[in-house]
């Protein structure tokens, strides 16, 4: 399973290939993966292909990169979840989690 993935969108690319990602994400991959120039970081489209990103420049609200998608991204797990009904402060949790985890199909009963 692909974890710590860049998500990117149609939107962030600015030339084949390349892509400038701005707001919560750049910071994000500012501050937590501390990244610099010339570091590669796993990325995907969303719904499309996963691949590598190497940063070419970087700061505090925009970080450009050059990205190479070549991997399919796996398929979703053919799981299905079935739960006693939670507390609701508990059942957010869990259906975040499970989500996170790619499962498509939770069953609540009551």
């Amino acid at each position: 399973m692909i974890m710590n993935v860049v998500l990117l969108f149609d939107q962030d690319f600015y030339a084949d290939k390349k892509v400038s990602i701005v707001g919560r994400r750049a910071e994000h991959i500012s501050v937590i993966h501390d990244a610099k120039t010339r570091i590669q970081l796993q990325v995907g489209l969303l719904n499309g292909q996963t691949g590598l990103g190497e940063i070419t420049s970087i700061n505090s609200s925009r970080v450009k990169m050059e990205v190479s998608l070549t991997t399919t991204p796996p398929s979703p797990l053919p799981l299905t979840v079935i739960l006693a009904l939670p507390r609701p402060k508990i059942l957010r949790r869990i259906i975040c989690a499970l989500t996170t985890l790619g499962v498509k199909k939770i069953i609540l009963i009551a």
